[in-house]
C-alpha cells in the first residue's frame, strides 16, 4: 500500500484558494483512466466518491482509495459484471436507480 502525503480531493477543494480548470481537468482524466483500468482488469470499485479520491499534496496525482466494498468479476456469462444484489457504497453519492432498487 503506498502512503500519499496530501489529502482527500473534497478537503483539498474545500480548502484551494484556487483551482483552475486546467487542473481539475487533468485529475479529472487521472480518476476515468484509474477507473478505467480497473474495470479492464474486472474490479468495481462500488463506492467512487470525493473522499476516497487521494490528491498528493503537490497536486499533479491522484490515487483511487477504500477498495473494501470493491469486487472483481466472477467467472459468468451474465456481463461485463453481474448484478449486485446488496447495496455497497455510500448512499448519499448512489444514483436514483439504485436507491429505488433497496
Amino acid at each position: 500500500m503506498e502512503y500519499i502525503e496530501g489529502e482527500d480531493i473534497l478537503e483539498d477543494v474545500a480548502c484551494a484558494q484556487h483551482f483552475d480548470e486546467e487542473m481539475a481537468k487533468g485529475l479529472f482524466k487521472q480518476v476515468l483512466e484509474g477507473l478505467a483500468y480497473l474495470h479492464k482488469n474486472d474490479v468495481c470499485h462500488r463506492d467512487i466518491k470525493p473522499s476516497n479520491i487521494m490528491i498528493t499534496k503537490d497536486r499533479k496525482r491522484i490515487v483511487i482509495a477504500d477498495f473494501n466494498v470493491a469486487k472483481k468479476k466472477a467467472d459468468s456469462d451474465k456481463g461485463p459484471f453481474e448484478m449486485f444484489t446488496k447495496t455497497a457504497g455510500s448512499l448519499a453519492f448512489a444514483s436514483p436507480e439504485r436507491l429505488l432498487e433497496t
